[in-house]
């Protein structure tokens, strides 16, 4: 009974969720074409994981690039803030353009289904 109950509410909220995310609507931060993509789409909860990205993209910048045959192999540095002291991840990406594919050694698209703000930076 108490799992009924649990999942009856979990349900209410899903619902709950999907009615304000029709009826109330998330304005873009930037003027990005992808971005008024993302918020027509998703939910606002996705959207607002999406714009998180779109923030930070502003600390990532293509440091290398080495295109082989239909592969693009690219290398984005991001710079990382921790309280006093500043830090640099490298990610590499790689799109393959004869299957329209693209990967990202952060796995954030796999983990939790929003592309990340490296894909963002090599797609803009």
């Amino acid at each position: 009974m108490q799992y009924d109950n649990a999942l009856r509410h979990k349900v209410e909220k899903e619902c709950e969720v999907d009615f304000a995310s029709i009826n109330t609507t998330i304005p873009c931060a930037t003027h990005s074409l992808i971005e008024r993509q993302f918020q027509e789409n998703y939910t606002n909860g996705k959207f607002g994981e999406i714009q998180n990205e779109f923030r930070s993209k502003m600390n990532c910048v293509i440091k290398d690039v080495d295109v082989n045959d239909f592969v693009s192999n690219y290398v984005v540095l991001q710079e990382c803030l921790w309280v006093d002291n500043c830090g640099n991840k490298y990610h590499k990406v790689v799109y393959k353009c004869k299957t329209e594919t693209i990967t990202c050694t952060c796995l954030l698209f796999k983990f939790r289904g929003i592309l990340c703000r490296h894909y963002l930076v090599v797609l803009a």
